[in-house]
């Protein structure tokens, strides 16, 4: 597009073409040469109006200015996706220790709830229901955990580079 401007510019300029043309019948010897017989003449174009012209100029200079207006769109649109699975990377890693924690606290009370029916003063129902939280919480750690590694994928492919790299 560049090169277009120039183009469609340089056709704003006058143009003149010159020609002078010796006449002879040999011309190979450098006397030969008649300075009466020679044919010459000049060319000089300059449109009137140039409206097509600075047209042409003006039609290339918006196409220079539209695409580098979609290459700079499309900088900021990459930038923003990256940054969005960046911030999406935080979430997880955050929602990740606090899971963590969650399981945690659920082997705790299921440990003590053994504890207590060991002593007598639980019953089963709630040993057996204890489990069923932790497990339900470990699955949600690991469901989070493929979150975040699916972002962290996600990331590799929209930097184009290798995981080995970060």
């Amino acid at each position: 597009l560049e090169v277009d401007k120039r183009l469609k510019a340089n056709k704003l300029l006058p143009r003149i073409d010159i020609e002078y043309n010796f006449l002879t019948e040999t011309p190979g010897t450098l006397n030969s040469y008649d300075t009466q017989q020679y044919k010459g003449g000049v060319n000089f174009l300059f449109p009137l109006f140039l409206r097509k012209e600075r047209g042409d100029l003006k039609l290339a200079k918006f196409k220079l200015n539209d695409t580098q207006f979609e290459l700079d769109n499309a900088e900021i649109e990459i930038q923003n996706k990256v940054l969005a699975i960046y911030n999406a990377l935080d979430s997880y890693q955050v929602q990740n220790s606090l899971i963590q924690d969650i399981v945690s606290n659920y082997n705790t009370l299921l440990a003590a709830e053994e504890r207590k029916f060991d002593f007598g003063e639980s019953s089963l129902f709630l040993i057996i229901s204890r489990e069923t939280k932790l497990i339900d919480s470990e699955l949600k750690q690991n469901e989070v955990q493929n979150k975040f590694l699916a972002a962290k994928a996600k990331l590799f492919r929209s930097l184009a580079i290798n995981p080995e790299n970060l």
